[in-house]
This record gives C-alpha cells, structure tokens and sequence, in this order.
C-alpha cells in the first residue's frame, strides 16, 4: 500500500486578533493528487477552554460533524491527519 503524503502549513495567527478566545494553530491540506483539493483540516486553540478543536472544511465549507475536541496538540496533529486521509 503506498504512503499518502500530507501537507502540513502551519500559519500562526496571534497578531492583531488577542480579543478572540479561537484561534487557528495549524492547517494541514489533503494532497492534491487524489482529486480532493480543497479538503482541509483546521487546528484551532481555544484559550478559554485551553483545548484544540480539529475542524474539517470541504470545498470551503466547514463540515460542521466533523469537529474534534482534545487538549493535546499532537494528538490534534494526528487526528487532523486522520481525518482527511
């Protein structure tokens, strides 16, 4: 079986936005090979509840069932990864 390759972007978002308690950590894009190029996994912080949220956006749409709570980032990490694979 061959090994999917996933493309991790992390963009750091913590300038300017400080009143927000959610706040994007990490996006990490399905390849773009297998024919689903706007598929997405979004890792977010929340500071007020100091957990990661893990979201799914589809063709720019926020697939609203496939949200995942933990307090751990590698665990975020690789439930993202999981998530769009």
């Amino acid at each position: 079986m061959k090994e999917r390759k996933l493309d991790v972007v992390i963009k750091p978002r913590y300038q300017g936005d400080t009143e927000m308690a959610l706040k994007l950590r990490e996006t990490i894009k399905y390849p773009d090979s297998m024919g689903m190029q706007d598929t997405f996994a979004k890792i977010y912080f929340d500071s007020e509840l100091a957990e990661y949220q893990v979201k799914v956006t589809i063709d720019g749409k926020a697939v609203s069932q496939a949200t995942y709570y933990t307090d751990d980032l590698d665990d975020a990490r690789q439930t993202a990864k999981a998530m769009i694979s």
